[in-house]
């Protein structure tokens, strides 16, 4: 029995062994970065925790380049901020004994252009991360410095995330409907998003 295909399923049919060839090849479709390049500024620590800048740094260095987005000194988009507050607080309790803590951190970022504007970064307020603690003093110290790292990295995936989709709004022009939408997802944009193929190395 024979079938014939109208053009529109011929095109659908084409589309779908574009897609099939790529993906046996080894290649895969990536999202283009809204910004290509930048370079990490200042990043202040405004904690009593020492050096939590130098993590948050080097995760986001790691997390933009995981994106598409080069670190580079001489980039024209720079991106600066603070990490404002790091608390630890106990959550659960057994005994009397807290068995159970939770650390939360939360900054501020954002990314000033090749012209001078500043794009305020909203991201999420902030980041909880929880871990068990018992009266070893020791291992209290190392879970809660692990939890930390871990709620950094967490933090630096978002501003990372920002930057690369460029979600960001002018100082005192930032209106939260624009910088996420109201399910919580993505923002519409009308805009259509651009994709590039890259050969992956085995």
């Amino acid at each position: 029995m024979l079938y014939r295909l109208n053009n529109g399923s011929a095109a659908v049919a084409l589309a779908l062994l574009c897609v099939v060839l790529i993906t046996a090849c080894g290649y895969s479709l990536r999202r283009v970065p809204a910004i290509n390049e930048i370079r990490i500024g200042k990043i202040k620590n405004l904690t009593f925790e020492p050096a939590l800048q130098d993590t948050f740094i080097l995760a986001l260095e790691q997390e933009l380049t995981r994106l598409g987005v080069r670190v580079d000194r001489s980039a024209g988009h720079v991106v600066e901020g603070k990490i404002s507050q790091v608390k630890v607080k106990g959550t659960v309790e057994d005994n009397d004994v807290i068995v159970q803590y939770e650390v939360s951190i939360s900054g501020d970022f954002r990314v000033v252009t090749p012209e001078g504007k500043t794009l305020n970064l909203k991201g999420r307020d902030n980041f909880i991360v929880t871990f068990s603690g018992n009266n070893d003093l020791s291992r209290l110290m190392s879970s809660k410095e692990g939890a930390i790292e871990k709620a950094l990295i967490n933090l630096a995936t978002d501003i990372a995330s920002d930057i690369a989709a460029n979600r960001g709004a002018p100082d005192e022009e930032a209106p939260t409907d624009v910088l996420n939408s109201p399910d919580g997802g993505e923002p519409e944009s009308d805009v259509k998003p651009e994709v590039e193929i890259r050969r992956e190395v085995p």
